[in-house]
């Protein structure tokens, strides 16, 4: 199993749709994009895979430390068991986090297979990194006070293949955090550990995935469901529940067509969508993939 962590902020990231998903994003005033929750994704295991990299970590570090009393594992474990409790709960609740999609992969053959329609039809717009990476959603509070006042924002982040272990790992940091705590004998109850596990954990386990995705070079904008309003769309296989993400204008750097048949048709709708909009200048291009339908 490999680690994986690009922690270096791409100048564009790239996401790919088909034309439906296009019009979903393109036909407002600004950019929008839909951030699906993330238990109707295209890996089975999201959110379990992450939630078994915090128990890992957890144990990781007590099994490392001889320093450790018996409340402090106590409260460690606790907080691997409110994890699992927490990710059952998204089952039958709007508690889980939502994420957006994006790769730096730039007209990948993976990416028109699996994401852009790849038997013609499908589309790939190029934002800037940086701009995406400005758009923050406020996280509602409950106004507890902790010594270390949970993340009240989320932001574009890298997804890490295959677990614990690398450097800047996000579960390895919010671990040690907690530990600061203990340090400081601070008293957690059980509102501040479900509080922690809320505002804390559940936001970063969508940031994990299996190593066979690992190709897909991707990053995630992961947004907490209770802050927007769930709307719910059709999808290949179920009803998906999704919340909208609206973007910056000036995020949106290009389009490109995909590979397929009817590229100059394509093309034409694609520039007359894009100037009945606004988008005046937002360059439209082919992909380079040779592929006859």
């Amino acid at each position: 199993m490999t680690n994986t962590l690009q922690t270096q902020l791409p100048s564009s990231l790239f996401h790919y749709t088909d034309a439906q998903g296009l019009l979903g994003i393109l036909d407002h005033e600004a950019p929008v994009i839909r951030a699906s929750s993330a238990t109707y994704l295209n890996d089975s295991n999201e959110l379990r895979f992450g939630a078994d990299s915090i128990r890992k970590t957890i144990n990781s570090r007590i099994n490392q430390s001889r320093t450790f009393d018996a409340k402090q594992i106590k409260w460690l474990l606790a907080i691997a068991d409110q994890t699992d409790l927490e990710l059952r709960a998204t089952k039958v609740s709007e508690s889980e986090p939502f994420v957006a999609c994006f790769t730096k992969a730039h007209d990948a053959l993976s990416q028109w297979q699996g994401y852009g329609g790849f038997g013609g039809g499908g589309y790939c717009l190029e934002f800037d990194s940086d701009i995406l990476n400005s758009v923050q959603t406020s996280f509602p509070s409950t106004g507890r006070d902790l010594p270390h006042p949970p993340s009240m924002t989320t932001r574009l982040v890298p997804v890490m293949y295959g677990g614990v272990g690398v450097n800047a790992d996000p579960i390895g940091d919010i671990v040690d955090e907690l530990l600061n705590l203990f340090d400081r004998n601070y008293e957690i109850d059980e509102v501040d550990l479900f509080e922690l596990v809320q505002r804390k954990i559940l936001p970063v386990l969508p940031l994990y995935k299996d190593p066979a995705f690992e190709l897909e070079h991707e990053w995630r904008m992961v947004i907490e469901s209770s802050h927007s309003e769930v709307k719910h769309r059709a999808g290949s296989k179920s009803i998906i529940p999704y919340a909208e993400l609206q973007l910056p204008r000036n995020a949106l750097r290009g389009v490109r067509i995909g590979p397929g048949a009817n590229i100059e048709m394509r093309w034409s709708a694609v520039f007359s969508l894009l100037i009945r909009r606004g988008y005046n200048d937002v360059p439209v291009s082919s992909s380079k993939i040779p592929w006859r339908s």
